[in-house]
């Protein structure tokens, strides 16, 4: 599955920013689920929005941030952070969103 305006935001805010202030972004905002689901199981820690939720909202927008921030009810850095996860993790979060897009079509 191919993720053209999220992997091109998370690609250009990867360059944006330094490797100190991505791992800030990533350390505030998202954590491991503890259910145990692994990299595709992540989730921003005060809200327990997925990763894979954010983004494929935010391709489902065009790449609206702001949108997604404020339909999530979430600051828009913890979007931020989404996108520096799945700029990391992108094979396991496109899985995740296809693998949730075909259980919606049964």
């Amino acid at each position: 599955m191919k993720l053209p305006c999220a992997t091109k935001l998370s690609n250009r805010l990867a360059h944006e920013l330094t490797d100190e202030a991505q791992a800030g972004l990533l350390g505030v905002y998202i954590e491991q689920d503890p259910a145990g689901l692994g990299v595709g199981g992540a989730r921003t820690k005060a809200e327990g929005v997925s990763v894979w939720a954010l983004i494929g909202y935010l391709e489902a927008l065009d790449g609206d941030l702001d949108r997604v921030a404020r339909d999530y009810e979430l600051p828009p850095d913890a979007v931020r952070a989404a996108l520096l996860y799945f700029h990391r993790n992108p094979t396991v979060i496109a899985a995740r969103i296809e693998e949730n897009r075909l259980l919606r079509a049964d």
